[in-house]
């Protein structure tokens, strides 16, 4: 029966169908600043969303990801590309593992190469909501 399960549910995770996060997302209170700085263990760095408990750490080459399934940790473990990701603000390329997180309302996660542009991002999310008619 537990086989069967996890079947079912890796078939999920890989599923293209699979568009909607999991209901356990954790959603972040509405605060003052459209991204809140949140902890990495509580995401899956492959779905990119936060969750309300922490994620299995997946140790790789001296650095922590985090994954919420065991096709998200394959994927990490398999795929040099997954663990990088693009910081809105710069451009630049960043490892997820040393990247500072954060999420908006819906539990979304974007990743950082620095406080210093989270902050940009965070002034530059709230100018553009005060320009809305």
């Amino acid at each position: 029966m537990r086989v069967a399960l996890l079947i079912v549910l890796s078939i999920f995770c890989l599923s293209p169908f699979a568009k909607e996060p999991p209901k356990v997302i954790q959603t972040v209170p509405a605060a003052k600043k459209p991204l809140v700085k949140v902890n990495p263990s509580r995401t899956c760095m492959i779905k990119n969303y936060l969750y309300k408990e922490k994620q299995k750490a997946i140790p790789l080459d001296g650095k922590t990801y985090y994954a919420c399934c065991l096709p998200c940790e394959r994927t990490l473990t398999l795929d040099e590309k997954s663990r990088w990701s693009e910081d809105p603000v710069t451009g630049e390329k960043i490892d997820k593992a040393k990247a500072v997180v954060a999420a908006d309302k819906n539990g979304r996660i974007s990743y950082f190469k620095n406080e210093k542009t989270l902050a940009r991002q965070n002034l530059k999310l709230i100018t553009l909501e005060r320009k809305k008619p």
